[in-house]
């Protein structure tokens, strides 16, 4: 049996690196993605992972990759809140229309492998009070995401999760069983997740009416905000290196017109809240 679980994520400080700039600063993915989630739920039910002494086979395949690879997923960034955690930077968790709070701390790296003949200051982007709702599919019948639906409805984790670096430790809340069911945009809708941004042909068949529409081809002008961000979905191997796999992603409270043509969309209901979602 399939269920729908979400799992609302939540950390003080968050570091989700990007591998392609490290000139100077470190930058970081302003929206949890799903290699980094799937570290994170394979963190919570103690699959093996980068801590492994033999992780570096360029054979090896990481337990937790293996086990949850197939598993599909979709992500929002909450909006923001106050919570009574101590300190300014900290006391306000969630994202102002998808995008959150960064700050650039300076440090020195005094680990040996880092420093040849000088010291290494590092400048690192981080997040302020990231906060992300995730939603699950998981199946029954497969043990280990049983496994990993008992951990999180009982708030148990095998190792301490965290948001791009093991000094960001993350927790988690509101557990919910959802009414899911496949959804074609067969009507408009307004999606509240992420979702991959569909072809510039496809766009281009959609537009309907005004200057907003002719980006996105929306249904009406209701809607207050676009976010783009290029996130990773996997990995590809580049020779003998493993990198990111890329794609558009989109966040808006726009409506959306049936023709932009989704794929794996869902809809889902928990008692009077209804959603939209697309599963990667």
């Amino acid at each position: 049996m399939q269920r729908l679980i979400s799992v609302d994520w939540r950390a003080t400080f968050g570091f989700l690196k990007k591998p392609d700039v490290n000139e100077g600063i470190y930058l970081t993915y302003n929206i949890l993605h799903k290699p980094a989630l799937l570290g994170i739920l394979g963190a919570v039910a103690g699959l093996g992972g980068y801590g492994r002494p033999d992780y570096m086979r360029p054979e090896r395949i990481l337990e937790y990759r293996r086990k949850l690879a197939g598993m599909r997923v979709a992500i929002a960034p909450l909006e923001a809140i106050a919570l009574p955690v101590a300190g300014p930077a900290a006391s306000q968790h969630g994202s102002e229309r998808g995008s959150f709070r960064k700050a650039v701390i300076k440090y020195t790296n005094t680990v040996g492998y880092a420093n040849d003949g000088s010291t290494l200051i590092v400048s690192e982007q981080t997040l302020l009070g990231p906060a992300y709702r995730t939603w699950l599919l998981l199946d029954d019948a497969n043990d280990t995401q049983a496994d990993l639906l008992r951990r999180l409805q009982t708030q148990q984790a095998e190792f301490v999760p965290y948001l791009g670096k093991n000094e960001f430790p993350l927790w988690w809340e509101n557990v919910r069983e959802w009414d899911f069911q496949p959804f074609g945009g067969e009507q408009n809708f307004v999606m509240h997740s992420i979702f991959r941004k569909p072809s510039d042909q496809k766009l281009a068949r959609n537009v309907t009416a005004g200057p907003a529409a002719a980006l996105f081809g929306f249904s009406s002008a209701a809607g207050s905000f676009l976010y783009f961000e290029r996130l990773p979905v996997g990995f590809q191997k580049m020779g003998k290196e493993e990198q990111y796999e890329l794609a558009e992603f989109v966040l808006t409270d726009f409506e959306l017109l049936p023709t932009n043509q989704l794929a794996n969309l869902y809809k889902a209901s928990y008692f009077n809240e209804r959603v939209h979602l697309q599963f990667v």
